[in-house]
């Protein structure tokens, strides 16, 4: 309402050589130090910065600090993208669900456009057995763009969790990410599947042997037919408690369902982190 405007420029620590005060009444409050080589990031960082020691502790294999130091890096500061898609790996390699839900609700409040924390949100929901989930994040994920390989991972890994193993299975095998932790999932799941369908031919083939040998040696035959047929339904009753303990471990010893690629490329534009 005057003719007058003031610029108010804060933050965390000590400012002090940064800025000087002319203290003119005809003036502007504050000026730049020109002269000076301004520390740009010490005044945004001071002291030592989460999101490196995050790093460091990345790098030293440690994740339990890592991702402490991470969600102290997006709570501290909340536009560092990087340190949401840190702290999501990282707690999801360390099976902390609420910590991967956590970081994905607040970085979409900060970064609506970025993709990976509704398929973060879809990661969490499958863990958990819950497919209601997992298809919102999906749906949310592909509304900003994803019909990329982690997309259809976890859409593959729902149809196979309820129990549509053909179609999920065709789903993995035309699944052409180039990522190395997706193509590893790929690999261990679809050896599963392998596993499962060896064991139900392997109790057809008895349960045929036993109906041909019936003739010959009755209770044999009756055994051998009596066993194919329970190795058959059983084989995929094993399968799917197999495949769901699968899915609720963490990352780190099952399916690494966040790749940390999705970190390096982020740490790629250091504009958007910092």
């Amino acid at each position: 309402h005057t003719s007058d405007c003031g610029l108010v420029l804060t933050g965390p620590g000590n400012v002090g050589g940064v800025f000087r005060s002319l203290g003119r009444g005809d003036g502007p409050i504050w000026e730049m130090e020109e002269e000076e080589d301004i520390p740009w990031e010490g005044v945004l960082h001071p002291g030592e910065d989460d999101f490196r020691v995050a790093m460091a502790h990345l790098r030293q294999g440690e994740r339990p600090e890592a991702l402490v130091h991470f969600v102290a890096a997006y709570e501290a500061q909340n536009y560092r993208r990087g340190a949401y898609l840190g702290a999501m790996v990282m707690a999801d390699m360390l099976g902390e669900l609420d910590e991967v839900e956590t970081a994905a609700l607040m970085g979409a409040c900060y970064f609506p456009e970025e993709p990976l924390f509704p398929l973060a949100r879809a990661v969490v929901a499958l863990r958990r057995g819950q497919p209601e989930g997992v298809g919102e994040g999906l749906a949310g994920a592909a509304r900003l763009g994803a019909t990329g390989g982690l997309s259809a991972l976890i859409g593959a890994l729902d149809l196979l969790q309820g129990g549509q193993i053909a179609k999920g299975a065709g789903m993995l095998g035309a699944n052409d990410s180039a990522d190395p932790d997706i193509r590893r999932t790929i690999r261990w799941v679809e050896a599963q599947l392998r596993a499962r369908q060896l064991l139900r031919i392997s109790g057809i083939c008895l349960a045929v042997a036993g109906i041909c040998g019936w003739i010959q040696t009755p209770f044999m035959g009756l055994g051998l037919a009596i066993g194919g047929a329970a190795l058959f339904f059983l084989s995929g009753a094993a399968w799917r408690r197999q495949f769901a303990h699968l899915l609720a471990q963490p990352g780190a010893e099952g399916l690494r369902l966040l790749p940390i690629r999705e970190l390096r490329a982020a740490l790629g534009g250091q504009q958007k982190l910092q």
